[in-house]
């Protein structure tokens, strides 16, 4: 399961970045539930929204009611991250399947507890790519790898101005 965006489908001026970073998620999560279907693997990308995080508060606090008009329920949604990733943590790894890759562009405050459980699962030449979009996130992911016992690769910057660039990060077992 892997978390997309609106943004993937309508993006707007000043996100360029977020916008193709979450285009890539939605269509690497379509590319894979086709390659992995005859094997009965569901691989899904979700759209939850506009979610009142840090992020989005200044697009809240201009077009809020614009955005709200467009929304059913007439909310914005709560950060979840943390449940999805809690069940995560709490499922047995011996119940997984053994990926070559996984991909993570979310974790609710938990990434250093998923990387060790990740590195559970994963196959021996497999590896993780993690999207940070800020320096606290690629210092937690540096820092987790690290204490995981994984390798870290050089990683790649996205940018087309300072607003939102994205580090494409890597780790892998060996």
């Amino acid at each position: 399961m892997n978390a997309s965006s609106f943004a993937a489908l309508d993006p707007n001026a000043g996100r360029a970045t977020y916008s193709a970073a979450k285009a890539a998620v939605k269509n690497l999560s379509a590319s894979m539930a086709a390659e992995f279907a005859a094997a009965n693997i569901r691989v899904l990308a979700y759209v939850p929204g506009m979610i009142a995080t840090e992020i989005a508060a200044e697009s809240i606090e201009k077009y809020g009611d614009a955005l709200l008009a467009d929304i059913p329920c007439r909310r914005f949604g709560t950060p979840g991250i943390t449940a999805i990733t809690s069940d995560f943590l709490q499922t047995a790894t011996d119940t997984l399947p053994r990926p070559d890759a996984v991909f993570i562009g979310g974790h609710g405050g938990h990434l250093p507890e998923m990387l060790m459980k990740i590195k559970e699962a994963l196959q021996p030449d497999g590896c993780i790519v993690f999207n940070s979009v800020s320096a606290d996130s690629k210092k937690v992911f540096m820092e987790g790898a690290g204490a995981a016992g994984l390798i870290l690769h050089p990683s790649a910057r996205i940018a087309l101005n300072d607003y939102n660039p994205i580090e494409i990060m890597k780790a892998t077992l060996s």
